[in-house]
């Protein structure tokens, strides 16, 4: 059976706080909430998932009128607008030097026989991923975020194959 590590990126975030249906995430899963910027610690956790079995879910925050407070919203693509690449300064830590970031957010998958198939996130938003300027740049974005991409770029460095993004709008 696969294990699911769920991080929790944003303080502003809590699970205990959101809807009922959540309880499920909340309490099924070793669920932790990690300081974005510390790449040890996201190495700490990341790093012992097994890469074909294990999955990956990375939740943000996000600010869109358009969907309900605490709304959670599929990621299917990041555009980093942070000015930093979280591998830089990083490189003797991680396995892969040169990573392919495309498809990287995958949120189905169907098991057949024991043998698990991911389907690439396409029912998913392009998230902006703004850093420490969300609070002041959310409104020009659809879909802004803080630094959902920095964990999921160091995961798939990392090896890591099932990683699923996700928003939660905060109005």
């Amino acid at each position: 059976m696969a294990y699911i590590q769920v991080i929790n990126i944003s303080t502003q975030i809590k699970f205990n706080e959101l809807p009922t249906e959540w309880f499920a995430l909340c309490y099924s899963y070793e669920t932790i909430t990690i300081n974005p910027l510390d790449t040890d610690k996201i190495i700490k956790h990341i790093k012992p998932l097994n890469s074909e079995d294990d999955i990956l879910w990375v939740f943000d925050i996000t600010h869109n009128a358009k969907h309900k407070n605490h709304e959670k919203i599929n990621v299917s693509d990041h555009i980093n607008r942070t000015g930093h690449n979280p591998l830089i300064g990083n490189q003797n830590k991680i396995e892969s030097h040169f990573i392919d970031i495309s498809n990287l957010y995958g949120v189905n998958y169907t098991e057949q026989q024991g043998v698990r198939k991911w389907h690439p996130q396409d029912e998913g938003v392009t998230t902006n991923c703004i850093g420490k300027h969300f609070d002041k740049h959310k409104k020009e974005h659809t879909y802004p975020s803080t630094y959902l991409c920095y964990v999921s770029i160091i995961a798939k460095a990392l090896g890591k194959e099932n990683i699923c993004g996700y928003l939660i709008n905060t109005l």
